[in-house]
């Protein structure tokens, strides 16, 4: 139940919570992700290789680091060309995001930053339409990896529309992490929400008319 990508293998477990980041694309972007994964990369095989009862810990610790230097990255580089927050491509988002709440996903959190998304879903509620006597499986069960291609997909269409452009949109891989429990599901939320307060956007998230906090 793996999709490999850039940045780490995409784990795709059926009825699971997860957090997600997609991405918009630039050569520097690119660059710039492609290096912090070769890094990543390394340091998580040393962790392998030990094969110890705390590498699980510690790799969970080396995947924030750089998902944090990444993050950090993207809000001192905009995408010259693109703004995310315009007013007519946020809505582009945000209207794809929530046609998928409630079929594909409960959405729990969204936040819509100049050049990336993080998102928060609950993949369970797929279950809502899968008899309980039948077999989770691929052929009736869409995994994150299909999900993101919904979403990109067609907002990369529409957006290059408005823009009246062609070409790429969105970097190819995107982050995910999956959500263990509860409590950090609701760390998670209040990590995206206060993701333009940290940006200096805002001096409250309330304000930041492109995030919002589901109950």
């Amino acid at each position: 139940m793996e999709h490999k990508g850039f940045f780490l293998p995409h784990i795709n477990p059926y009825a699971e919570k997860f957090f997600v980041t997609f991405v918009l694309f630039s050569d520097k972007i690119a660059e710039f992700y492609a290096g912090i994964k070769k890094e990543q990369k390394v340091e998580i095989k040393k962790l392998k290789d030990l094969n110890d009862k705390e590498s699980f810990l510690k790799i969970s610790i080396i995947r924030k680091k750089y998902f944090d230097i990444f993050d950090s990255f993207l809000g001192k580089n905009p995408v010259e060309g693109i703004d995310l927050t315009q007013e007519n491509i946020a809505e582009i988002i945000i209207e794809r995001l929530k046609l998928l709440d409630g079929k594909l996903y409960k959405l729990g959190a969204y936040c819509i930053m100049s050049n990336h998304v993080h998102i928060l879903f609950d993949t369970a509620e797929q279950l809502k339409n899968i008899d309980e006597n039948v077999e989770i499986n691929s052929l009736n069960f869409v995994n994150v990896s299909k999900i993101m291609q919904l979403i990109k997909g067609a907002t990369s269409f529409e957006i290059n529309k408005i823009l009246n452009r062609k070409g790429t949109l969105w970097l190819r891989d995107y982050w995910d992490h999956l959500v263990r429990n509860e409590k950090e599901f609701t760390n998670i939320a209040n990590y995206i929400a206060q993701n333009p307060v940290k940006a200096g956007l805002v001096d409250d998230w309330t304000k930041w008319r492109f995030t919002q906090i589901f109950g």
